[in-house]
């Protein structure tokens, strides 16, 4: 067996930090954009474990709105 080159407790290997970008097309106004944004924020498995592994998220929003 091959010992870790670090300690257990310090910081090891692993994600620290990541950003994305979500591209969004939609004829919604501002406040139905806000509540999508907060509720994926809220409900994403992804995004919620990784915040628990204590990682930074940065998440770009550009959003473009089109008349209907």
């Amino acid at each position: 067996m091959v010992a870790p080159s670090w300690e257990p407790g310090s910081e090891g290997p692993g994600l620290k930090s990541i950003a994305c970008t979500i591209r969004l097309r939609t004829s919604e106004g501002s406040e139905r954009l806000k509540t999508v944004q907060e509720q994926l924020e809220k409900r994403c498995p992804v995004g919620n474990t990784l915040r628990r592994a204590g990682v930074k998220m940065e998440i770009d929003w550009q959003v473009t709105f089109e008349e209907t």
